[in-house]
This record gives C-alpha cells, structure tokens and sequence, in this order.
C-alpha cells in the first residue's frame, strides 16, 4: 500500500506508451490474426491474475507476480485492444446503418 500510488502511475504512463506504440500497428495488414492473439494473451494474463488472487495476502510472491502481470496486461491492452475497438466499430458496420448507429 506505500507503493500503490507509484503503481499506478507507472500503469497510466504504460498505457500511454502502450496508445503510442499501437499507432503503426493499427495500418498493417493482418489485424485480425494480431487481434485474436492479443484477445488469447490478455485472458490468460487475467486468468493468471484471478487465480493469484485466491493466493492469501502474505504470500509475498503472488503479490510481486500480480504487481507485474497488471501493468504487462494495461500494456498488451493498450498496445492491441484498447485502440483497435474503434477502427472494428467503423469496419463492421454496413454502409447502410454506419450513419444511424
């Protein structure tokens, strides 16, 4: 608790680099191969963290794993997910309703 605030700092600056960083990506052909990928790698990195979480407060390697898995998941997130959701909103939608939805 004496560090969480430095944590989460570096969990925002991690997330900027990660927008930063996902610029070039989102033009490359072959998105969607990356996209599902991402989609494997943030749910096992979540997955992981859950089941650290039934691990009890003192077991002082689950929580130093869980302090890395969080800010490594914000990064991937930000990198693949977090910016592609709006280039899919606007490719998925038909022509038609694109305007009205």
């Amino acid at each position: 608790t004496n560090r969480s605030f430095d944590h989460s700092r570096a969990l925002f600056a991690l997330g900027v680099v990660g927008n930063i960083l996902s610029w070039p990506l989102v033009t490359t052909p072959g998105r969607r191969a990356r996209d599902i990928w991402m989609c494997i790698c943030t749910a096992m990195l979540m997955s992981i963290t859950g089941f650290l979480g039934l691990a009890s407060d003192r077991n002082q390697p689950a929580m130093c794993t869980k302090a890395v898995i969080v800010p490594l998941f914000n990064l991937l997130y930000n990198i693949g997910l977090g910016p592609i959701v709006y280039i899919l909103i606007a490719e998925l939608l038909s022509t038609n309703i694109r305007g009205k939805t």
